[in-house]
């Protein structure tokens, strides 16, 4: 007896089911990549402003001093990523400076040396967001420095490298606000300034160096341990004036100038536990810039990269970098192993069918009439009848 359709259509339709159901519901692997993309915020800073000590506290951003195309300044900028305004505050330093340490350390902002015009500085001065007031603090540090590096780490500051009137330095001091003093720990490998810095948790990256640290693209000290080592990245990208900010599992590295011009360069650098660290590159930035300041948003998960300088003058432009991914998913042996079986029924469904289902050859022909030989006796009795 013939096997009904209906049955082979049904197990069609409970096959593509099956397999459709397969290839969503059971667990995949996915391979992922990502990358760091930079555009424009749409946002930009009151005035193109470059070497400023800029200080992230977790939510507005402050450059403090700096300098535009024009002249030095003492004015302070607040940057607020969350609504995109910037304003310039009410406070003056009591003298304009570039490139001085500034790190936040809850509830100021701390600011030291730098140059005033060709005065290399040695103070120290507090700026309050809340009450929109700065003091110069009763201490200096122990000599003049221009182009150091300034980390937070607890409850106390690390303050790194730069130079005088005539030499770079390898210092390494660590700032406690609560008493004023200044610990001198271990200095580093080499002599340097004009590095960005980042702090981890447990250990502090420097970013690049200028002139007689050549090659040493990375330095890590050890605050707890009082150590410090160059870190092997591979051919040294020689590179300094660069800003960096920490994502929580790397430090994004953005311009800096290569001892000839302004560069557009944009890397990452992750730590690795084999004591080297890998430092790649992500691509390049909009336009070249150095002497910018950057910082990561936790809340947010996004950098912003704000003011600078190009290679002919100051940028006003706030850029904001965002992480993007994308997976694509693999078989797993049993998702495949599943998917193999499946499709083994539909086809020995679709034997079947052609077995017992054979095609009716005289479907859709009218009916013949049946040859007057082949009628019973019967009909042709009643044949005559009607002609009669």
């Amino acid at each position: 007896m013939p096997v009904p359709k209906k049955f082979f259509t049904l197990h069609a339709v409970l096959s593509v089911f099956l397999l459709v159901l397969a290839s969503t519901a059971l667990p995949a692997l996915a391979s992922s990549s990502s990358s760091w993309v930079v555009k424009t915020s749409g946002f930009k800073l009151p005035y193109a402003v470059y070497r400023s000590g800029s200080v992230w506290t977790g939510k507005k951003e402050y450059l403090i001093s700096g300098r535009t195309d024009e002249k030095q300044v003492d004015t302070i900028i607040e940057f607020d990523p969350s609504s995109g305004k910037s304003i310039v505050k009410d406070a003056h330093l009591p003298e304009a400076r570039i490139m001085m340490g500034a790190a936040w350390l809850a509830p100021y902002a701390y600011v030291f040396g730098g140059q005033n015009l060709s005065t290399i500085l040695d103070d120290v001065v507090r700026y309050d967001p809340a009450a929109d007031k700065v003091e110069v603090m009763p201490y200096k540090l122990p000599y003049t420095r221009v182009g150091l590096t300034a980390v937070p780490i607890g409850d106390s500051i690390l303050i790194m490298g730069g130079r005088n009137e005539t030499d770079y330095f390898s210092t390494v001091l660590r700032f406690y606000p609560s008493n004023g003093s200044f610990v001198p720990l271990n200095p580093t490998p080499v002599k340097g300034g004009g590095r960005s810095g980042v702090f981890t948790g447990d250990k502090v990256y420097l970013f690049g160096s200028c002139i007689n640290a050549k090659g040493h693209d990375v330095l890590e000290i050890d605050p707890f341990a009082d150590t410090s080592q160059q870190i092997d990245v591979g051919p040294p990208r020689n590179f300094y004036w660069s800003s960096s900010a920490w994502t929580g599992s790397s430090a994004l590295i953005f311009g800096g100038n290569n001892y000839n011009t302004t560069i557009d360069q944009f890397l990452e650098f992750t730590p690795t536990t084999d004591g080297k660290g890998d430092l790649k590159s992500l691509g390049k930035l909009p336009v070249p810039i150095e002497n910018s300041a950057a910082f990561y948003d936790q809340s947010t998960n996004m950098a912003y990269l704000l003011g600078g300088r190009s290679t002919t003058k100051g940028i006003s432009t706030i850029y904001v970098i965002t992480k993007t991914s994308s997976s694509t998913a693999q078989v797993t042996p049993e998702r495949a192993l599943l998917i193999l079986g499946l499709m083994g029924f539909t086809i020995a469904v679709v034997l079947l069918q052609s077995k017992f289902q054979k095609p009716d050859r005289d479907a859709g022909k009218a009916e013949e009439p049946v040859p007057r030989s082949m009628k019973p006796a019967a009909t042709l009795k009643q044949d005559k009848k009607k002609w009669k």
